[in-house]
């Protein structure tokens, strides 16, 4: 039998798995702050090398013999402080993912599932179906690709994601992906079929595995 529903449970598993990767990130870059951390305090001790002049010394990321320098290929530099401050928990690396996790999120909903999930409800076309938490936001991924990351005035007036002042850097922590999660969800639990008297909801069942009984954002009741 035919899933009526397919694109639009397509697009919550596709949720699922973006915040899956974001919340692998939010665990991961601080695990990785905190190796060097302990690294340095190996060294603090055997070495007698205090933790600031450590800092200092460089991180390599590369691949070949990092001793013989015709065969090594440097992939990325920096300082083990840098990498320290922009790995803190919320800090500029999880940040970074959660605006490209935005964008990402806007960006396969406006030119893949749209026009899908448009259709399966009873819209001839994609402009038909408008939810507010897409427009909010389209006015984020606005400001992080086009006004260099800073909020344009028109994200500043965004009533669910309206964090940010004018011209203020955007960075997206993990209390705003789990708002964005969960509006979005909302949104597409509300959604209803249209070409029928009484209407009915088009998410009527479970679209992610959830065995244990816990309460999920991505339950459909």
């Amino acid at each position: 039998m035919k899933d009526e529903f397919k694109a639009t449970k397509d697009f919550v598993k596709f949720l699922h798995q973006v915040y899956g990767l974001f919340l692998d990130g939010s665990r991961a870059f601080p695990l990785l702050r905190e190796q060097i951390i302990e690294a340095q305090e190996r060294i603090k001790k055997t070495d007698n090398i205090p933790i600031a002049d450590l800092d200092r010394r460089v991180c390599f990321i590369g691949s070949g013999n990092p001793n013989n320098k015709k065969e090594a290929l440097l992939y990325h530099i920096a300082s083990q402080g840098e990498v320290k401050e922009r790995n803190i928990n919320d800090g500029r690396n999880l940040c970074f993912l959660g605006n490209m996790c935005l964008v990402w999120i806007y960006q396969l909903w406006e030119d893949k599932f749209r026009q899908q999930v448009a259709m399966e409800i009873g819209y001839n076309n994609k402009n038909q179906l408008e939810l507010d938490i897409m427009g909010e936001i389209k006015k984020y991924r606005e400001s992080i690709i086009h006004h260099k990351g800073q909020a344009k005035k028109e994200a500043v007036n965004n009533k669910i994601l309206n964090w940010f002042k004018r011209d203020e850097i955007i960075n997206i922590d993990k209390a705003k992906m789990k708002v964005i999660i969960t509006a979005t969800m909302n949104e597409l639990k509300s959604l209803m079929k249209v070409e029928i008297i009484e209407k009915e909801k088009i998410l009527i069942k479970d679209v992610i595995l959830n065995p244990y009984g816990f309460r999920s954002v991505f339950d459909i009741n």
